[in-house]
């Protein structure tokens, strides 16, 4: 008890100090762009940075401490890359982070700073707990919890993966201009993308009931489904494209998550 309360001390110090460094670095480089968009690269990369510092941790790595490393890794390395090439092709500030700064006006910087660049990498911390935990130490033998989590991770990862490339493929296309995408994945689900990522949280959740904290395993999982089902994914989203009448029959033939052919 004792051995897993110094862990979980030094788990949490190592990963907040870790966390709060990256976050503050992405800020600076935000301010230097005038883009707070720059966020959104740093959310992935993010977790890497919290699974490598959480293996450093652990003084005896398992098979499945490897595991949750290279999925991790692959999860988030693939994401920050494929929202840097977004970042780096789209023109001016992405939609949501330019209306936050009309909204704070002459303060954006502070509202920006405890807002988004300081709440992320907090949130950032709660989701990713139960990796922590399950990378830092964990001494139970490979066993079905990490079949299952293995097999719904990489369904999510691939789900994800396939929509982030066919929506990239699409807005490439200069006949697309103004168009909503409904092929591919996007014929079946209005945000296959996010469909994935929670795949991916839940996957690592059933990985996690391995780890010292069972009872924290699906944290991750519930709060990304929260997130991107009713605050910062959909909502955002889907309140950009609210009047037009072509997106009206999006929602009305096409589920919003998982992936089916439409109604129509």
């Amino acid at each position: 008890m004792l051995m897993d309360t110094i862990f979980l001390q030094d788990l949490l110090i190592k990963v907040s100090l870790g966390l709060l460094i990256f976050f503050h670095l992405f800020y600076a480089i935000a301010l230097i762009k005038k883009d707070y968009s720059v966020i959104d690269i740093a959310w992935g990369l993010g977790f890497v940075l919290v699974a490598f510092i959480s293996y450093q941790i652990n003084p005896t790595p398992q098979w499945r401490t490897y595991l949750v490393l290279v999925c991790v890794s692959l999860w988030g390395l693939r994401l920050g890359a494929y929202l840097l090439i977004r970042n780096i092709k789209k023109k001016g500030e992405d939609f949501r982070y330019e209306k936050m700064r009309k909204e704070w006006g002459n303060n954006a910087n502070i509202h920006a700073y405890f807002k988004i660049f300081l709440a992320q990498p907090i949130l950032l911390f709660f989701i990713s707990f139960p990796i922590c935990v399950t990378l830092g130490r964990s001494t139970v033998p490979l066993n079905f919890f990490d079949v299952i989590g293995l097999s719904v991770f990489f369904i999510g990862f691939f789900i994800e993966s396939i929509a982030d490339t066919q929506m990239m493929a699409f807005k490439a296309d200069p006949k697309n201009k103004g168009k909503l995408i409904r092929v591919g994945l996007w014929k079946g689900s209005r945000h296959p993308n996010y469909f994935g990522e929670m795949l991916v949280w839940w996957g690592l959740g059933f990985i996690a009931l391995n780890s010292v904290l069972p009872s924290v395993s699906f944290l991750g999982a519930l709060m990304i489904t929260y997130l991107l089902a009713k605050v910062t994914g959909v909502p955002m989203l889907e309140e950009k494209y609210k009047d037009r009448p072509d997106f009206e029959d999006y929602i009305e033939s096409t589920n919003a998550f998982i992936p089916k052919l439409g109604k129509k």
